[in-house]
């Protein structure tokens, strides 16, 4: 009772961390495509509390920052339901990854990482098959990465320091 009350206040802190880091640096003029800043709370959430907090934070965190503060944007390419898919990847597969099958910090993230934009390729691809959208799923991602590669490096370096400082403070 008292893990499952303690995941719960991890998660609401960083779903509310999810929303709050890109409109800090939306308002400080860095750029959230190339920062990722909504990516590191939802990885941090998987890990610490695992896939299924992970993946409910990370479907939530997009939504409740349009709602909240009007990013991502919904139109004309719904940006905050494709985030919805790959944060809840990000999340589900932190979680599941370093909780459930391998300990391995690093690998648990780095793999974690790329299943979220596996299935962010896959709701781009549907998207646009579906809605009748012109959009490249292939180019979609290599735009992605290739923007996003500076927030990629940050995620690289800070979710496993963020963690073990975490960790080792944690209730």
């Amino acid at each position: 009772m008292k893990r499952n009350i303690r995941n719960l206040v991890y998660s609401s802190i960083f779903l509310c961390l999810s929303v709050l880091a890109p409109l800090i640096f939306h308002m400080s003029g860095l750029a959230g495509a190339v920062f990722l800043p909504m990516h590191i709370p939802v990885l941090l959430c998987g890990l610490m509390t695992g896939q299924l907090n992970g993946m409910i934070v990370g479907m939530l965190a997009p939504m409740l920052g349009f709602l909240l503060t009007g990013m991502p944007p919904l139109s004309p390419i719904p940006i905050a339901l494709l985030m919805s898919c790959e944060l809840g990847a990000y999340g589900f597969f932190a979680g599941f990854l370093h909780l459930g099958l391998m300990k391995n910090l690093f690998l648990s993230l780095f793999s974690a990482m790329l299943c979220g934009r596996a299935v962010l390729a896959y709701a781009v691809f549907l998207l646009s098959t579906l809605a009748g959208y012109n959009i490249s799923w292939t180019d979609y991602l290599k735009v992605g990465v290739v923007t996003g590669l500076p927030g990629i490096c940050c995620q690289i370096l800070l979710v496993p320091l963020i963690y073990r400082i975490l960790e080792k403070y944690r209730i």
